[in-house]
């Protein structure tokens, strides 16, 4: 080393030195933030705090809803040959003619509506129902 980058080591040297000095306060801060396993303990905290607000609304009414619809993409047609479905004594072949069953080439829908309240988990959550004022 020179003369010269030793002294500039020497006149940077008690700037790099110089530490900070930290309150209690301060220390017990930086201590809480920077521990992983302080840290994992708040996060299993939340989530079980999340998870009582999960099953808080399972004591609430469920609406579901559902719409299908379809259409069929070729006619369709079921034939049953005369008597295919048996003889009968007093009314003879069944059918009594060669009959054939087509539907028409449109659209088709259901729709379906449910709303579902627990009944049976109101009396065990203290639910407003069930409280007294």
């Amino acid at each position: 080393m020179t003369v010269r980058a030793m002294a500039i080591a020497a006149l940077c040297a008690p700037v790099l030195v110089e530490a900070q000095v930290l309150t209690l306060s301060q220390a017990i801060q930086n201590a809480q933030a920077n521990n992983r396993a302080l840290r994992a303990a708040q996060l299993e905290s939340e989530k079980a705090a999340v998870e009582v607000n999960v099953a808080r609304t399972y004591r609430l009414p469920v609406f579901s809803m559902t719409a299908l619809g379809s259409q069929s993409l070729a006619r369709l047609g079921l034939t049953f040959p005369r008597g295919s479905l048996g003889i009968h004594p007093t009314v003879g072949p069944v059918p009594g003619r060669n009959t054939t069953l087509s539907g028409p080439l449109q659209p088709a829908g259901i729709f379906f509506a449910n709303i579902a309240q627990p009944l049976s988990q109101q009396h065990r959550s203290g639910s407003p129902s069930r409280r007294r004022v």
